[in-house]
């Protein structure tokens, strides 16, 4: 998974979350580490804008809700093999009713 892009009308909600959620676990078989470096991507700023920097934020914390951790400069690292992944995944799944 190269990138994951909400609508705009979508985002805040936790669909990117999910989506990402589960893709993880559908791709990650058989990976010891999944990585991911939080940022903008739909080009709205300049990374030197303080914009940046809040969706930046934001973002990090969806990564983190889906059970990523704060490795180093700014790569977040999640270990598919463990436990809270899964029990973020679920809490997700909960948030929409699925099961």
């Amino acid at each position: 998974m190269d990138r994951v892009r909400i609508e705009p009308q979508w985002r805040g909600y936790g669909v990117g979350a999910l989506a990402a959620a589960d893709a993880i676990r559908r791709l990650a078989a058989g990976c010891c580490a999944v990585a991911c470096e939080p940022a903008p991507t739909d080009g709205d700023y300049e990374s030197d804008e303080p914009g940046y920097q809040a969706a930046q934020a934001k973002i990090a914390k969806v990564w983190e809700s889906v059970g990523f951790e704060k490795f180093h400069d700014g790569i977040y690292l999640l270990d598919p093999a463990l436990q809270h992944p899964i029990d973020c995944r679920t809490s997700w799944q909960k948030h929409f009713g699925r099961r």
